[in-house]
């Protein structure tokens, strides 16, 4: 450590900082003055001015600096000002987008998750391993089911014109939040070929799809639904209170309208009172989702990949090899294997000359987009 005496050095960073100074002629800036000082703190760590008050009880006595700072980090105003960059990160909305916009059920609390995490001081691999794996975790409790909520803040089409298509794009907008997020890489880019700048391809692409395509929203229709949070205990029994309860609904004039809503007030009262939130249910596929590792190819032989959850093992296998020849490819990378039958004018089975014309069109866009970028 440069061994430089000066008043203006209060920790080893300043000893280097000021003897970089030093070496080019330059002087430290001057103190910034009591009042200056107090508002970029408040802004910095709790994003607003400090009240005339507060600026008045800290002129009064300056040297109580250190004391303020611990004050305003114990503050719940710090998590709700940092929390923000974090929510912007992972792409937060309480809304689905597109032209319904519908509002996403308790995705709210997903972002109190996020404000307590930073109030509390969370380690960030814990922060982490709660967002993509908190049901898999030996202390799994409902913060952690919580903090699943990630996998539901982008945007939804409740009425894609093409569901397959649309079902692509939801995994794609996990697969490209997750690696720039918590990789820092832009994975995203090799879903249509392999990366022009980083060491990633196509396969690697396509095998973090595999890991997440367990992935599922649960909804009814155009509705999107949220599910109670708590162990698989407290789930069961709020499950078998539903159950009860809708019994109760059906049953024949046995029993009395007062008996009825007595009875379903009393199941109701003693279920457990556990918190809904946006969870992503898991539809397990009985068999190992085949993926294509080069979408411009359509094939790469290679041994199967074992694709882990992404809350742990278990959550099944994905194999990536070379598409069988009666397989269709992926609707959305454009390719014409399985397709209808069409007829002279390009026209398929049941389709208007119009709508052949818009298909046409799309994939010589989509033809062109491969061939020059």
């Amino acid at each position: 450590m440069p061994e430089i005496k000066s008043d203006w050095v209060r920790n080893p960073i300043d000893a280097f900082v000021l003897e970089k100074l030093q070496a080019r002629g330059w002087k430290p800036a001057s103190a910034a003055e009591p009042r200056a000082l107090l508002r970029r703190m408040y802004m910095d760590l709790n994003g607003l001015p400090p009240s005339l008050a507060e600026q008045d009880a800290f002129l009064k006595d300056p040297a109580r600096l250190e004391a303020l700072v611990d004050e305003l980090l114990s503050r719940p105003a710090y998590g709700e000002r940092w929390g923000r960059h974090w929510l912007d990160l992972v792409r937060y909305a309480e809304t689905n987008g597109y032209e319904r916009d519908a509002t996403k059920p308790n995705a709210w609390r997903y972002r109190d998750y996020v404000i307590r995490a930073f109030n509390d001081d969370k380690p960030f691999d814990r922060f982490i391993l709660e967002q993509l794996a908190g049901d898999e975790l030996p202390d799994a409790s409902a913060e952690t089911f919580i903090a699943l909520g990630y996998y539901r803040l982008g945007p939804w089409d409740d009425e894609p014109a093409d569901p397959k298509e649309d079902r692509f794009d939801q995994l794609d907008d996990i697969v490209s939040t997750t690696s720039q997020v918590f990789l820092g890489m832009t994975l995203g880019c090799a879903r249509c070929h392999n990366h022009k700048f980083e060491p990633l391809t196509a396969r690697d692409y396509y095998s973090m799809v595999a890991i997440f395509n367990g992935l599922e929203r649960p909804q009814k229709g155009r509705r999107e639904m949220d599910l109670p949070i708590g162990t698989p205990p407290q789930i069961d029994a709020v499950r078998a209170i539903d159950r009860e309860i809708e019994a109760l609904s059906t049953e024949n004039d046995d029993v009395s309208e007062a008996e009825r809503v007595e009875r379903i007030g009393a199941l109701r009262k003693a279920a457990p009172n556990l918190p809904r939130g946006v969870l992503h249910g898991r539809a397990w596929p009985k068999a190992a989702t085949r993926v294509p590792a080069d979408p411009r190819q359509g094939c790469d032989a290679g041994a199967g990949n074992d694709a882990r959850g992404p809350r742990g093992a278990g959550a099944g296998s994905a194999e990536v090899s070379r598409p069988a020849a009666h397989q269709p490819a992926p609707a959305h990378l454009g390719a014409v294997a399985g397709e209808p039958r069409q007829s002279a004018d390009g026209a398929r089975d049941g389709e208007s000359r119009v709508a052949a014309s818009f298909r046409r069109g799309n994939r010589a866009h989509a033809q062109r987009l491969r061939r020059y970028g």
